[in-house]
């Protein structure tokens, strides 16, 4: 069994608090990285399902222009995609729906690969750091980071 029970009054559903965690990341991650528009337009496509550009402008309140710029930015980082309907057999754009949704679980992969890309840029910029300073980090080791800095003379201005 999955849930904890406590005193028989109270069940915590461990799926429920773990799917609520994983939301609230991917709607934070969306309003940081690409602010308040495009977390209102993320939230109502999740709300929603599909919809087309014309009724997220509608129903978010934001320019179209705006909408396709913030849709443009998230399809680009894999957070929304693209459904396209055609009316006809000659699937040329003016003769195609395009609806926009949102597959959670290709957001979250996606938010983990930023996040390992992320890890991975820290290390090695930790690691050039170390080789353009590497007398001052044999110094910290030999000195166990006590007084491993010279010292510096300060001059009032």
């Amino acid at each position: 069994d999955q849930n904890i029970t406590l005193n028989k009054r109270f069940r915590l559903h461990n799926r429920t608090i773990v799917r609520r965690v994983q939301l609230d990341t991917v709607e934070d991650y969306v309003f940081e990285r690409f602010g308040e528009m495009s977390y209102r337009i993320f939230r109502m496509l999740m709300d929603k399902g599909h919809l087309d550009q014309k009724s997220i402008s509608e129903e978010a309140l934001v320019p179209l222009r705006t909408v396709r710029i913030c849709l443009a930015k998230m399809t680009k980082d894999g957070l929304v995609h693209v459904q396209e309907v055609a009316k006809r057999s000659d699937r040329t754009p003016q003769n195609t729906w395009f609806f926009w949704g949102v597959r959670l679980e290709k957001t979250y992969t996606t938010i983990i690969e930023f996040i390992y890309r992320s890890i991975y840029n820290l290390v090695l910029r930790r690691a050039r750091g170390v080789d353009e300073n590497e007398d001052m980090v044999r110094r910290y080791e030999t000195s166990g980071g006590v007084n491993f800095l010279p010292p510096v003379s300060y001059t009032r201005y």
